[in-house]
């Protein structure tokens, strides 16, 4: 995976010292606990009631990156966020340049929700199997 602290360093100043900074580097390398927290709240952060935020373009690469690298239950937890960009990306005709690239991603990483979807995972799978159908 790429270092978290070059991800951190591409983010918009804005963010670099915001939660975002705090959160993503616990998610990947907290206890089990911490990270979990963590994903929630990231979830509220970027997803937050069916609201994608844009700060979800920058962030998507790394989570996609990270999955491999979490043990199952923080994988679900990832996985439900990108369920929800998923769905935030499929609304079309917004406008959003933002969202259309979020799009694109999504598409181009088929091939690593197709493969998740056959997970042991009944969870993973099931939110594997959302993401794929929101495309």
């Amino acid at each position: 995976m790429k270092p978290i602290s070059n991800f951190l360093a591409s983010l918009p100043p804005e963010e670099q010292s915001g939660p975002l900074a705090t959160l993503l580097p616990t998610l990947f390398f907290g206890e089990k606990k911490q990270a979990l927290n963590a994903s929630y709240e990231l979830w509220n952060i970027l997803c937050n009631q069916g609201q994608v935020v844009p700060a979800a373009l920058p962030v998507y690469d790394l989570l996609v990156q990270g999955l491999p690298e979490l043990e199952p239950d923080l994988q679900v937890e990832v996985l439900d966020i990108l369920y929800q960009f998923a769905a935030g990306a499929a609304v079309k005709g917004s406008g959003e340049p933002w969202r259309a690239a979020l799009r694109e991603r999504l598409q181009r990483d088929r091939a690593v929700y197709q493969r998740l979807s056959q997970s042991a995972s009944e969870d993973a799978a099931a939110f594997a199997q959302l993401i794929l159908e929101q495309q």
